[in-house]
């Protein structure tokens, strides 16, 4: 069973050593504890800057993600300037609570480019090829459509395509949304 350290005491002493320590409770550190646990006695010791946020609106309401740049749940990074666009230091939004960068961003799927995986494996890192990790997605995701030959079923990480796109750009007043995409 899965607690929050906070509950897993329930009277008793907490762990003094653990199986397995996980930094960061975003999408891939919770599957990987998931995984870790499922069918096992292991201990793991999931640790997470942020808090749980289950209970703040940007965070549940995929179309007030916009909410959540640069609040108390972005680290608030920020790319070195660079000349090629014009000096500007462009945000880098990473996820500081439970879930990571999936709770900021609108709970946004995505797996990176194929050529990105590939020159990862021909720069040196064998394995790290598109056809080697594509298993690895496929296991991890619950594709609503099923299975198929690029997508997964029965993982932990439900996969949605995105609905009602044209009544959330009608109904948004977020910074995320300039007036060139409103419609009213």
């Amino acid at each position: 069973m899965i607690r929050p350290h906070h509950e897993a005491a329930g009277g008793k002493a907490r762990a003094r050593t653990y199986d397995y320590v996980i930094v960061g409770a975003g999408s891939a550190g919770c599957v990987v504890v998931r995984r870790l646990v499922d069918g096992n006695d292991a201990t793991v010791l999931l640790l997470e800057a942020g808090g749980p946020g289950a209970d703040v609106a940007s965070l549940t309401n995929p179309p007030q993600w916009a909410e959540n740049l640069g609040s108390r749940y972005d680290w608030a990074y920020h790319y070195e300037p660079c000349p090629h666009i014009a000096h500007r230091s462009i945000a880098l939004p990473l996820g500081k609570v439970l879930g990571g960068s999936g709770s900021i961003n609108a709970m946004i799927w995505t797996r990176g480019h194929r050529a990105d995986y590939d020159g990862w494996a021909k720069a040196g890192n064998p394995f790290w090829d598109f056809i080697s990790v594509l298993p690895l997605f496929k296991k991890s995701e619950d594709w609503e459509g099923g299975a198929n030959e690029f997508r997964g079923a029965g993982g932990p990480i439900r996969v949605e395509r995105a609905k009602d796109l044209h009544r959330w750009r009608q109904r948004s007043s977020t910074p995320a949304c300039p007036m060139a995409c409103r419609t009213s």
